[in-house]
């Protein structure tokens, strides 16, 4: 009696295990779990200094989503399942660009992907002593092509090198900006 009793509970676990198995394989397949929204949250972008980053770049940055085969790390609304996305290189390629500081992705069940991007905001606009120009967040990371119709009041830094970031020019130019910015002075 005892064996049959042991016979029982492995094929029972046995079962369990397999309708388990058909269950996500069908999952997988599924049309319920289509990928058909893509969410977006800017998490920093209200400010006056708000970069030349809309929905759409970002979108574009994570994938073509009209093209009908897949490419690496994009991925195609409407034709993707969820459950089978894998975020990573999603988040990895997002971090690709340089006015995104800092993405979040994640899966919202049934059809939904949505992405939290921190942006970079720009404090200054750097000139180099070749003359090209870039912007600066606090932190003195140099990143971003300029477009003055969009950000168009920050200070310059002139006469400051890339190389400078790394010795701390940078930085403490800012400190000064910000001590500046905070006294009396400033009118």
């Amino acid at each position: 009696m005892a064996f049959f009793k042991k016979a029982f509970v492995i094929i029972l676990s046995f079962g369990s295990v397999l309708g388990v198995m058909f269950g996500v394989k069908r999952s997988l397949q599924s049309n319920l779990y289509i990928l058909t929204n893509v969410e977006i949250n800017k998490i920093n972008g209200s400010t006056p200094a708000s970069p030349p980053l809309n929905d759409l770049a970002a979108l574009n940055l994570v994938g073509n989503r009209t093209a009908s085969q897949f490419e690496e790390n994009s991925i195609s609304v409407g034709k993707t399942n969820l459950l089978a996305l894998d975020l990573v290189p999603i988040q990895k390629k997002l971090l690709t660009n340089p006015w995104i500081q800092d993405a979040q992705v994640q899966k919202k069940l049934p059809d939904t992907l949505v992405i939290h991007l921190r942006l970079r905001e720009p404090v200054a606009i750097l000139q180099t002593k070749n003359g090209n120009l870039t912007y600066v967040d606090s932190t003195g990371k140099i990143f971003g092509n300029i477009n003055l119709t969009n950000i168009a009041d920050l200070p310059i830094l002139a006469g400051l090198s890339d190389s400078d970031h790394s010795s701390g020019r940078i930085q403490e130019a800012l400190r000064i900006l910000d001590q500046w910015g905070h006294s009396d002075l400033n009118g």
